[in-house]
């Protein structure tokens, strides 16, 4: 799904004087994920997925974790 930019963009997001912008560049994402009504969203962006959690509350994986979690972590973990 592409519903646009999460607005975190690196350390932007977390300057007090660009954290509203970034918030309300976010708020597209956040109202699509919403309306969407997935339980969890998955991004390889480590800054996407801590502003997706942030604005919606949805957790939000990274693609290893959904397939770890596919696979079974035990079963991983005895492979090894």
């Amino acid at each position: 799904m592409d519903a646009g930019c999460c607005g975190l963009g690196g350390t932007y997001g977390f300057k007090k004087e660009t954290y509203d912008v970034s918030v309300a560049i976010g708020q597209n994402l956040a109202r699509t994920l919403r309306e969407f009504g997935a339980p969890v969203v998955v991004s390889d962006c480590e800054g996407c997925r801590m502003q997706i959690k942030h604005l919606t509350g949805l957790e939000a994986l990274h693609p290893v974790q959904l397939l770890r979690d596919a696979y079974g972590s035990n079963e991983c973990k005895k492979s090894v």
